[in-house]
């Protein structure tokens, strides 16, 4: 789809362009009869329909299919006249009536947006089977239930709590603008490297980074590997006299933004002190930017650390550097 200079530049001011390209090329590539299921609540529908009528109806010009689910109760003459011509507009009290065979993406909308802790701070990742870093404030419990509710009644079902004013952002950016309430991943723990699946390891990483290893020898320092079950992500640690040598860091690509990142990060927070590189066009820098307490660019690499003593840095920004490629380059074009 050839999108206009207007719609590109609107995208752009959402969210970095790599990141609302590929989610829009992941919404386009859907089987449902529609991308999304967008669910409103009461008060969103009393007073921010506009907003949410300008959210629909870019979706629809960008060659998206939402689809609109108001309560029977609703008045689906009126809400029709408010919204775009071509919105499918769903009847349901019960969204799980709807999934998977309308749509296997939901998107709850309500005016207070995102869930948040009992200190009020936001939560972007809330999980129903793997423990919360803090609870749910009181005036978001029965929003958490009703997504945990559908979760457990559709499992494998992408859920999002948001305000109609985020919805965009949410919906194409890896970083989101509300809360994703998903089951949580299991990430194993491993020692040794016969216990790995080199083979689906290599897999990840080769989907993950777009090129293939240089050689598979070099995971050979690897001493704890991360990995989680189904290997769509992975942590690689080696051991330094600094702390710990982040080696690989991945995530499949179609699993990006759906919180598995930060869960295999929340495995890295055990370790009391980290390193680790990237290049300097990486896209997920401003990400690793907010997980570490410092950073030295060099002239190919940058090189993060976190909880690093002062004495240590010039050695590990030395052992980065050293470091040859690891990957095979990018081929140059003639």
């Amino acid at each position: 789809m050839i999108l206009s200079k207007t719609i590109r530049l609107f995208l752009e001011s959402i969210g970095r362009s790599e990141e609302t390209e590929f989610y829009l090329r992941k919404f386009q590539d859907h089987a449902s009869p529609y991308f999304a299921l967008v669910i409103p609540d009461a008060q969103t529908l009393a007073e921010s329909v506009e907003v949410l009528a300008f959210d629909l109806e870019f979706l629809l010009t960008l060659g998206l299919k939402p689809a609109l689910v108001v309560p029977v109760a609703a008045d689906t003459k009126e809400l029709r006249a408010a919204f775009p011509d071509g919105l499918s507009v769903l009847v349901a009290d019960d969204p799980a009536e709807l999934v998977p065979a309308q749509s296997g993406r939901v998107q709850f909308l309500r005016a207070r947006g995102q869930l948040h802790t009992t200190s009020d701070e936001p939560i972007f990742f809330h999980y129903t089977e793997r423990d919360n870093p803090a609870p749910v404030h009181a005036e978001d419990t029965a929003m958490a239930e009703r997504a945990e509710a559908l979760l457990a009644a559709r499992p494998g079902t992408h859920i999002s709590i948001s305000s109609p004013l985020d919805l965009l952002r949410e919906m194409f950016t890896v970083r989101g603008a509300g809360t994703m309430v998903r089951r949580g991943s299991t990430i194993d723990t491993f020692h040794a490297a016969s216990e790995v699946d080199h083979e689906r390891l290599l897999a990840l990483l080769l989907d993950s980074f777009g090129r293939p290893l240089t050689d598979p020898s070099v995971l050979d320092p690897v001493s704890v590997w991360h990995i989680e079950s189904g290997y769509h992500g992975a942590a690689l640690l080696e051991d330094h006299a600094a702390g710990k040598y982040l080696s690989k860091f991945a995530v499949m690509t179609y699993a990006r933004g759906e919180g598995l990142a930060g869960e295999l990060w929340s495995e890295l927070k055990q370790y009391p002190a980290l390193f680790w590189r990237a290049r300097p066009n990486n896209p997920i820098n401003p990400w690793y930017l907010r997980q570490s307490d410092g950073h030295q660019n060099t002239s190919e690499w940058i090189v993060f650390w976190r909880g690093i003593a002062s004495g240590h840095l010039e050695d590990i920004i030395d052992v980065c550097t050293a470091r040859p490629a690891e990957f095979v380059p990018v081929a140059k074009e003639n």
